[in-house]
């Protein structure tokens, strides 16, 4: 991830950058009728209740509500606009996402567009956090989720 909120990920065949900037959430926020925020939380519900249940079945995490309430548009528009974002023509980014995610399950891009909405949302974990504290590195290490979590809590999560 870098300081402008990009990420690249492997997608398809070839590492992919995507970034989320103002001009592109607005386009994501028109078609989702929803904010940054929002969409983020949608998401998320999916992605926690996996990782709080790692061994359970689809159907053991849908019972427990797992599923979220995430919409079609809350995966697709911020990979598309992303993908824009990232510096791919409008045509071959709608062209790629027919391609990798239209004619695909539709839970199968979650953790990507999650991934998208949160670099956007939180910057690089690589970015310094604070003032740096005796031996301990300023630098927060790890996915967007877990530098998330150290710039908004003192202390564990409960």
């Amino acid at each position: 991830m870098s300081r402008d909120g990009s990420i690249t990920r492997l997608w398809g065949d070839a590492e992919r950058t995507f970034r989320l900037g103002i001009g592109e959430w607005r386009k994501v926020q028109e078609t989702c009728d929803a904010g940054p925020g929002e969409i983020a939380a949608r998401l998320s519900t999916w992605a926690a209740v996996r990782g709080q249940h790692p061994n359970s079945s689809f159907l053991d995490l849908l019972s427990v509500g797992g599923l979220g309430r995430w919409r079609v548009d809350d995966v697709r528009e911020p990979i598309y606009r992303a993908l824009i974002g990232g510096g791919m023509d409008p045509t071959s980014a709608g062209r790629l996402l027919r391609e990798l995610h239209d004619e695909r399950p539709l839970m199968e891009n979650i953790d990507l567009a999650l991934a998208i909405v949160l670099a956007s949302l939180v910057g690089p974990a690589e970015e310094p956090v604070g003032e740096p504290q005796g031996d301990r590195p300023a630098t927060v290490a790890g996915s967007p989720e877990e530098s998330f979590a150290s710039r908004t809590t003192t202390g564990p999560v409960q």
